[in-house]
C-alpha cells in the first residue's frame, strides 16, 4: 500500500477526487460528531476565525484574479474581482459588527 502513494500523488485526478472528497465530507462529519455540543468562543477568537475565513477568502479572489489575468480571460479576472470586493465588504462589516458588541465594549 505506500509504494502507491507517489502513483497516487503523481497522477491528478486521483489527487483531486480525494481532495474533492475530503472537503465533501469533512465538515458533515464534524457536524455529525459535534453536533449537540455548545461551542463557547471568546469574541477575540471569534473575530479571528471570521478573519481567517475572510483573509482566505480573499487570497483564492486574488489568485483567481491573477490566473485570469495572465490568461487573458476576462471572464475570470471579473469573477475574481467580484468576490475579492464582496469579501472586502464582509470583512468591513465584521469589523463595524465586532468594534460594537457590547462585549468587546465591556472589556
Amino acid at each position: 500500500m505506500p509504494g502507491d502513494m507517489p502513483r497516487l500523488l503523481r497522477e491528478r485526478l486521483p489527487s483531486l477526487l480525494a481532495l474533492a472528497t475530503l472537503c465533501a465530507v469533512g465538515p458533515a462529519a464534524a457536524l455529525h460528531y459535534l453536533a449537540g455540543r455548545e461551542a463557547a468562543f471568546s469574541a477575540g477568537t471569534h473575530f479571528g476565525l471570521v478573519a481567517l475565513a475572510a483573509g482566505t477568502a480573499g487570497a483564492a479572489a486574488l489568485a483567481l484574479t491573477v490566473v485570469g489575468a495572465r490568461r487573458h480571460d476576462a471572464t475570470t479576472v471579473l469573477l475574481g474581482t467580484t468576490q475579492r470586493l464582496t469579501h472586502t465588504r464582509a470583512r468591513a462589516a465584521s469589523v463595524a459588527a465586532a468594534s460594537a458588541s457590547p462585549a468587546i465594549l465591556a472589556r
